[in-house]
């Protein structure tokens, strides 16, 4: 979460988007979830969220709207539910009105949605006061979605389980280029699609720490992996047509993050990045790609404010 305005009763953030640089699953759970292991970034993509509390209303009423209509049934979002988990452990001692304007769209593998509720758990401990630490806000968080506690710190890390064991990792700064299709893939369809191509213990990735760690991003870029990958380009032909092309005008790796379907390039830094941004734009007629951006890493929370995404053009 990043504040933007801090006001009398009132609280405006920007929450941010991951990429997984890493992706390895490792088997189905007794729970029905997969066992992962993944290598998240954070990085600099940005919905916002607007916060008020209002003094003599109704007590713990919350009251949410989105500028996406029909983005998900009502009491269904991710932001209503950790606003609703929030005010059963912390009762809210006023009307809550939520404005949620969304920049990222759902079913790009990005974490748009979990990185929401985290942003809202950890407006609301700020708004009221309730001074919750931040291991107990990723383990409310983790009650909502496998990625929220990941976005409760940001930066980087490593995460395990269903995706709430984390371990923070250092990660040179990257700048990526990040296409978004017109697509939304659904995640449960791409873990079912996988059920029979998860590898055996003997065929297992183990994470590239060094690579990924590498102040070289084409090292890094070769030591991208996601297994999930094959079983979204199944099901949606039209993502690895596209990841082929960018690959070609980009000259670089390209990845799909999550369970997609937005792709992902890593560079060195912004003028690369956007150059290579600016070709794909002027080379791919792909009618199935949406918009190019280019957007930077992000080191914490506690570090400077990162450099917002930028459009490579206007598609």
């Amino acid at each position: 979460m990043i504040v933007d305005e801090r006001g009398p009763h009132r609280l405006s953030v920007r929450s941010t988007a991951k990429l997984n640089l890493f992706l390895e699953v490792l088997g189905k759970r007794p729970d029905g979830f997969h066992e992962i292991e993944t290598v998240m970034q954070e990085v600099a993509l940005f919905d916002r969220l607007e916060f008020e509390a209002v003094p003599g209303e109704t007590r713990g009423t919350i009251e949410f709207s989105c500028n996406v209509p029909g983005l998900a049934p009502q009491g269904a979002n991710l932001v209503e539910r950790a606003a609703a988990l929030f005010a059963k452990e912390h009762p809210i001692p006023s009307t809550l009105r939520i404005r949620l304007t969304k920049s990222t769209p759902a079913g790009t593998g990005m974490g748009a949605g979990s990185a929401n509720a985290a942003a809202t758990l950890a407006a609301l401990n700020e708004l009221f006061q309730t001074r919750i630490q931040s291991q107990a806000l990723e383990s409310l968080a983790s009650r909502i979605g496998s990625d929220c506690a990941f976005f409760v710190r940001g930066g980087a890390a490593i995460a395990r389980g269903r995706g709430e064991v984390l371990e923070p990792i250092e990660l040179p700064s990257r700048w990526f280029l990040i296409a978004i299709p017109k697509i939304s893939v659904a995640t449960g369809a791409v873990y079912g699609a996988i059920a029979a191509r998860l590898p055996e213990p003997s065929g297992i990735r183990t994470i590239p720490r060094a690579a990924l760690a590498s102040p070289s991003a084409a090292l890094c870029a070769n030591a991208l992996f996601n297994r999930l990958e094959q079983a979204a380009y199944l099901l949606h032909p039209q993502l690895p047509r596209l990841a082929d092309a960018i690959e070609r005008s980009a000259a670089t790796p390209v990845r799909l993050t999550g369970s997609g379907g937005a792709l992902f390039a890593v560079f060195d830094d912004a003028r690369s990045a956007q150059a290579a941004a600016e070709r794909a734009f002027c080379d791919i007629s792909d009618p199935s790609l949406d918009r190019l951006l280019v957007a930077s890493s992000i080191a914490s929370h506690g570090g400077p404010m990162p450099i917002a995404a930028s459009p490579a053009a206007p598609l």
